[in-house]
């Protein structure tokens, strides 16, 4: 009887230990993520704005980005990086701090937002022309302001832009002989900053008389069959 209640336990001892494989019994994948990212946003207000964009730093990486718009750094290490907007124009600020501080965690997307705003470097003048009378130039003027000349119709409005502030000379030429402009021609504009300074140029033009007959025939000269 002794006997058979040994190998009885023996058997049920051997049958719940089970083989040594070296295993723990977890067999799951505890790595994990190692990286994290960061998003860059921009957002831009006010005149003058730098068409071109921006570029923006995280540590040694760096990226084009445009006055308002995103871009995300990934595959960085955990850690604090400086973030850095440069290439703003100098009419426009940024709010907060530049370069600034963001931390980065594994697995994790830290999002930045910098602010630009943008003051009016320029100021335009507006031209208007009024044109009356008989045999009206039809193919129009031409206004000079500075180094910019500008094509007008003999009605019409037009914007002279990209104006520092101060006081230029604004002139209308191309005018027909039998047209004259009232007023002042060249005449002095102040343009200011952020502003649009206005200016109307009022043209009459008179009927241009029709040659005598005499006329016509002391310029005609017949050779041939060629008349001049």
């Amino acid at each position: 009887m002794i006997l058979v209640i040994s190998l009885t336990l023996i058997t049920c001892s051997d049958s719940s230990t089970g083989p040594d494989d070296g295993s723990d019994g977890d067999n799951g994948d505890d790595s994990g993520p190692t990286t994290g990212s960061v998003e860059v946003v921009t957002e831009t207000s006010g005149d003058n704005i730098d068409g071109d964009g921006y570029t923006v730093s995280v540590g040694d990486n760096e990226e084009d980005i445009s006055a308002s718009g995103s871009v995300t750094f990934e595959g960085l290490d955990e850690g604090s990086y400086d973030a850095e907007l440069s290439g703003v124009a100098d009419n426009c600020t940024i709010e907060g701090d530049n370069p600034r501080s963001v931390d980065v965690t594994a697995g994790e997307t830290t999002s930045t937002t910098f602010t630009v705003s943008c003051e009016a470097k320029f100021g335009a003048l507006e031209v208007t022309t009024s044109t009356s009378g008989q045999d009206q130039d039809s193919d129009g003027y031409t206004i000079s302001v500075a180094d910019q000349d500008t094509n007008v119709g003999i009605n019409e409005t037009v914007f002279v832009d990209s104006l520092d502030g101060g006081s230029y000379d604004a002139e209308l030429s191309g005018l027909a002989s039998n047209c004259t402009i009232e007023g002042e021609n060249p005449r002095s504009v102040s343009i200011t900053v952020g502003d649009t300074t206005e200016t109307s140029y009022n043209v009459a033009c008179e009927a241009t008389p029709s040659p005598s007959e005499n006329e016509i025939v002391a310029a005609t000269y017949i050779d041939g069959d060629n008349f001049y």
